[in-house]
């Protein structure tokens, strides 16, 4: 699969809270996918597709597609 989700580093609760809604979304979705939260890199949330190299960096915008990308698959 093409998709990465990567969480933000930060321990705001902002952060921690979305980390948390894209865990879930990621589980109920796409439950093979791995997400991770990037240490070493840029930090910040993000769905990323490898293969187009479409980027959504914004986590409610990221659980709704990943919702519509599994209704068109299911």
């Amino acid at each position: 699969m093409s998709l990465k989700i990567f969480g933000g580093k930060s321990s705001t609760p902002d952060s921690v809270s979305n980390n948390i809604k894209l865990a879930i979304a990621t589980s109920v979705f796409h439950p093979n996918l791995k997400f991770v939260i990037d240490i070493e890199g840029s930090g910040n949330i993000l769905l990323q597709d490898a293969k187009t190299g479409f980027e959504i960096f914004e986590p409610n915008a990221i659980v709704k597609t990943s919702q519509m990308t599994w209704l068109t698959c299911h």
